[in-house]
């Protein structure tokens, strides 16, 4: 299991369509297999769970991201695991890699995330 957590501005609705267009367009991941909102007096939360297939691994990955927005602040929660090829033992060679390598991607599609400014005037 890989993991990143970073703390960027925007808003949850815009980020989370980024992350998911950005991910599916990159072929990270396949699918986005479930994705749930809610809020909790100010503070907004998704939790978004993508799948795709490693071949290297040659097995299912999963990446969790649970994003949190309050008063124009993201914080963002990337988990990665699977692609393991064994059934009883986790391979490392193969399933670390594979997770760090996932991981390594989504960062680089977080950080490429520009929240939309509105002018004023």
């Amino acid at each position: 299991m890989a993991k990143y957590i970073v703390q960027i501005q925007g808003n949850i609705d815009e980020f989370t369509r980024y992350l998911e267009n950005a991910v599916l367009k990159h072929r990270a991941f396949s699918s986005l297999k479930h994705q749930f909102r809610t809020k909790i007096n100010n503070v907004r939360c998704c939790v978004q769970v993508f799948e795709g297939y490693t071949l290297k691994g040659g097995n299912w990955l999963t990446m969790n991201v649970t994003t949190l927005e309050y008063g124009g602040m993201l914080k963002v929660a990337v988990m990665t695991s699977g692609g393991s090829n064994n059934l009883l033992f986790k391979n490392l060679s193969f399933g670390v890699e594979g997770e760090e390598r996932m991981l390594k991607q989504a960062k680089a599609i977080i950080m490429g995330y520009r929240p939309i400014r509105l002018s004023k005037g």
